[in-house]
């Protein structure tokens, strides 16, 4: 079955998948003319289905290889407006990024950006993103996907993401799989996921102060400071800009010369950009940076939002 989903003037899946390359990953994948998002879903009725998702003059083409039931094709509906940032308006945000040479990738493409279906999605994947590696963490997240998420009925090469009870009941393959100190933390995030859902609910409302929102990451994730910044991102809350290390090398190269700064001289310089001083972070053309350094490992990593 097939339905439509209205987008705005200004929305391009093509511009929005090209940009988050380093997000691509299982349980998405791309058709080989990469014009096309693919997705294997797992319903709140327990139903795994396989979604695509085209751009048409009309709007969203959404097709799933089942016929859904109404409170199904609603519930996927929601899923592919969250993945894709369907109910955010980046009008004010594109026009400032009018005069910023930096940004006209985003006057020309919008200012989207994929995420998972879910809050849990984004967390285990940005964990692994940021803990390793760009190739180690993506292994680990399609070997996660793999083994412990449900199925495809049809073509049971394909998976969903698993549930944090899923994860839960892998715990010992996990910490085998991805190290003693990675599969623990994200099995602690699964028990956080299961056992404090109302305040992991909350984080996740834009009237909340910034500084209580990071304060409760901080304690419930127990995440470094580039984890944070994308797991903010993932919050949509455009108006945290990272200081991280990472963030402090990318500045100082862009503006310093690649002198020593410190965490107020990069808040300084998207301040002016607020409250789309994250996102302006984010999007930023770092032309003259070379590839980031992992601060945690000693690795180079190569990519866009995840580097």
């Amino acid at each position: 079955m097939h339905w439509i989903l209205t987008i705005s003037n200004r929305f391009s899946l093509a511009g929005t998948l090209r940009r988050s390359r380093s997000f691509l990953l299982p349980p998405f994948a791309l058709n080989r003319s990469q014009d096309q998002l693919l997705r294997v879903e797992r319903l709140i009725s327990g139903q795994v289905i396989a979604l695509s998702i085209t751009q048409t003059h009309a709007g969203l083409l959404i097709q799933a290889n089942k016929r859904l039931s109404g409170p199904e094709t609603e519930e996927a509906s929601r899923k592919v407006r969250r993945m894709l940032r369907l109910g955010e308006n980046f009008t004010d945000f594109v026009n400032l990024a009018h005069a910023q040479p930096a940004l006209q990738t985003v006057v020309r493409q919008g200012a989207h950006l994929l995420r998972g279906t879910n809050l849990f999605e984004d967390t285990i994947k940005i964990l692994l993103l940021t803990q390793e590696s760009m190739e180690v963490g993506t292994h680990h997240i399609t070997w996660l996907v793999d083994r412990l998420g449900d199925p495809l009925p049809n073509n049971p090469s394909r998976h969903a993401f698993p549930t944090p009870q899923q994860v839960l009941w892998g715990g010992q393959l996990l910490e085998k799989q991805l190290g003693a100190e990675t599969g623990k933390h994200i099995i602690h995030i699964a028990r956080i996921f299961i056992n404090d859902e109302v305040t992991v609910c909350a984080l996740d409302q834009p009237e909340r102060a910034l500084e209580s929102v990071e304060q409760d990451v901080r304690r419930l994730l127990n995440v470094n400071g580039h984890t944070l910044g994308l797991f903010m991102l993932a919050l949509s809350r455009y108006d945290y800009i990272p200081t991280d290390p990472l963030a402090c090398q990318k500045v100082s190269r862009e503006w310093h010369a690649g002198t020593l700064i410190g965490p107020g001289v990069v808040r300084a310089a998207f301040e002016r950009w607020q409250p789309w001083g994250g996102l302006a972070y984010w999007l930023w053309d770092w032309q003259h940076t070379s590839p980031p350094v992992n601060h945690r490992e000693g690795e180079t990593h190569h990519g866009n939002l995840a580097s």
